[in-house]
């Protein structure tokens, strides 16, 4: 990222505000633009089809590995231990 010379976003927005107090909208409004579309591109390629996916957290490997001991805690929990 590079938006007039910041390289984050939290650069970007502390940018922008202060064009917005020095009355620079033009600048802040380019500012703006640039970085939405920045956004736009990201989202873009972390989910080219524009489409959420839910997935489980965890992957069935370390699924499985926890059910035994989670299921061990609840039978202790039901017992009393």
């Amino acid at each position: 990222m590079n938006i007039n010379g910041m390289t984050n976003k939290v650069d970007v927005i502390n940018s922008i505000i202060d064009n917005i107090d020095d009355k620079e909208l033009d600048t802040a409004k380019d500012s703006l633009n640039q970085l939405k579309e920045i956004e736009e591109n990201e989202a873009e390629a972390l989910n080219p089809e524009g489409k959420y996916i839910l997935r489980d957290p965890l992957d069935s490997e370390t699924a499985k590995q926890l059910e035994l001991p989670m299921l061990e805690l609840e039978n202790e929990m039901t017992i009393g231990k």
